[in-house]
C-alpha cells in the first residue's frame, strides 16, 4: 500500500534554519533503512528565505538597522522563491 507523502515534514525544508544542528541519531518515520545501505548523502539548498533573519556577531563591522524577523512576518524582505534564499549544506551518513 502507497504511503501518503509527509506535507509537513517536506514544508519544513522550506523555513529559515536559525541554528546549526547537532549529530545525532534519528530513526526512520515510516519502514526500516537497508543493513546494507552504506555512505553519505549531502544535500546543497536553501536555508534563509527572510532578509535579516539572524543576527550577525557582535563583533561583525556589518550590524542589521532593525531587529531579525521570522519568516510568513514581513512579505518586502521574504524571497520569492526557494532557490533566492541563503543556501546550506545538509549531511546524513548512514
Amino acid at each position: 500500500a502507497a504511503v501518503a507523502p509527509d506535507m509537513k515534514a517536506y514544508s519544513s525544508g522550506y523555513s529559515t534554519v536559525f541554528d546549526e544542528l547537532p549529530c545525532r541519531e534519528c530513526a526512520p518515520s515510516v519502514g526500516s533503512i537497508p543493513k546494507d545501505l552504506i555512505g553519505s548523502y549531502f544535500r546543497c539548498g536553501p536555508a534563509m528565505f527572510s532578509a535579516g533573519s539572524i543576527v550577525p556577531p557582535k563583533s561583525s563591522i556589518v550590524q542589521p538597522k532593525s531587529p531579525p524577523v521570522p519568516d510568513g512576518q514581513d512579505p518586502e524582505r521574504m524571497v520569492k522563491h526557494p532557490f533566492e534564499g541563503d543556501g546550506a549544506v545538509l549531511g546524513i551518513t548512514f
